[in-house]
């Protein structure tokens, strides 16, 4: 089966959500005998600008066939002026029923965000005959907003959907009624794409990623809290910092926050209890993983958050925005996640924290998560999710 794994961005310095979990994925399944895999992609490098920064054209990464193609439309220089406006006035146009209108702004909107490549989607519709699976990431980006209806016999998308302003835009409805078959990353995302859409469960399967066997559980008492990923306002990275900061002014043994991560646009304070190792390989992520007290995630949109669940897998605790429904799931679920939405609640959960290091129960919680997230995300249960969607479009196409 040759399948088209079809993303806004990729490579090894693309270090994101959907971009590292398209990368996973793609490597996971070219293990699978009988399936040949390519990712197609484009010349962007950096998301802030989705500028063409790789060359157009072919190349390998660790085995995978990528074909980058050229953005025609960046970013533009006041996308987020617009982006406020449309969060604002979009939903009012739609309920006062301008349908016409709104449709042409939300198409101005998606141009100047980028990355807007015609070329990427007519590729797509030029495999079409000779693909037989074409797996779209986001919902959010040109090449799956306008190529994922040139195949959706053969398609499916997974998501990553966020409870954001572009989730309730007409073209997002219109993408998700076109979608025969979708893999969500999480109960809670499967929720909120019901809530959207009422009838899209019926079109949807759980479970769209595994965990690398790199980071089993191993005993080591870490001193430091640790945040891994996008550094930026975006994910609340901010807030975060002034948590730690406003803590430590009055604790008396104050806490260390690690940083590692590409560092997008968000002045990094140069004071004891902040470390910023920026951007850090697989291994020195292993590493850190593996020597912090627990991994934190202030992030209010998430679909799944690796590296929570990484560390999970690994043995560590997890402190996470309860704003997010994902995380919050993981805080209801699981006894090794803590919660907080303020200053004050931060606060309480280092101290579920402390309390959790000295309890009896420790090791034994610890070993429950780490199972649970072996038994929830691992790579054969993607396989099984894909092959259902298979079948569910098979029958479709049979059925007409």
């Amino acid at each position: 089966m040759q399948i088209d794994i079809v993303v806004q961005r990729y490579g090894p310095e693309c270090v994101g959500g959907a971009e590292s979990h398209a990368q996973q994925l793609a490597e996971a399944l070219s293990e699978t005998p009988d399936w040949s895999i390519s990712v197609l992609t484009t010349a962007a490098k950096r998301y802030e600008t989705w500028a063409n920064e790789y060359p157009v054209g072919q190349e390998s990464i660790n085995g995978i066939d990528v074909w980058r193609h050229a953005i025609k439309y960046p970013r533009h220089p006041r996308f987020d002026y617009v982006n406020d406006l449309a969060a604002r006035y979009f939903p009012t146009l739609w309920a006062r029923r301008f349908g016409p209108v709104t449709r042409m702004l939300e198409s101005l909107w998606l141009k100047m965000q980028g990355p807007y490549s015609p070329d990427l989607v007519k590729r797509i519709g030029e495999r079409a005959s000779t693909t037989d699976l074409f797996i779209f990431f986001t919902y959010l980006y040109h090449p799956t907003i306008r190529g994922l209806p040139q195949v959706r016999n053969k398609a499916i998308l997974i998501p990553t959907a966020h409870d954001e302003p572009p989730f309730y835009f007409q073209m997002t409805q219109s993408l998700l009624s076109s979608t025969r078959a979708i893999i969500a990353n999480s109960p809670a995302e499967a929720r909120l794409l019901e809530r959207r859409l009422p009838g899209v469960k019926e079109r949807t399967v759980v479970g769209a990623v595994g965990l690398p066997a790199t980071l089993k559980a191993r005993s080591e008492d870490g001193d430091y809290l640790l945040y891994l990923g996008r550094i930026g306002f975006a994910k609340s990275t901010d807030e975060l910092i002034r948590f730690v900061y406003q803590i430590n002014n009055s604790a008396d043994k104050p806490i260390r926050l690690v940083l590692a991560g590409s560092n997008h646009g968000m002045e990094i304070p140069t004071i004891d209890c902040i470390e910023y190792r920026g951007f850090v390989s697989e291994e020195e992520k292993a590493c850190l993983i593996h020597g912090c007290r627990a991994v934190v995630n202030p992030s209010r949109y998430e679909s799944l958050s690796l590296i929570v669940l990484e560390a999970l897998s690994a043995g560590k605790p997890a402190i996470v925005s309860t704003h997010c429904e994902v995380l919050r799931d993981y805080c209801v679920t699981l006894p090794t996640v803590f919660g907080y939405h303020d200053q004050a609640s931060f606060g309480e959960a280092l101290t579920m924290l402390t309390r959790f290091e000295s309890s009896p129960d420790r090791k034994a919680n610890l070993d429950f998560t780490s199972e649970w997230v072996e038994n929830h995300f691992s790579w054969q249960q993607v396989r099984n999710n894909i092959q259902k969607c298979c079948e569910r479009l098979s029958d479709e196409v049979s059925v007409r």
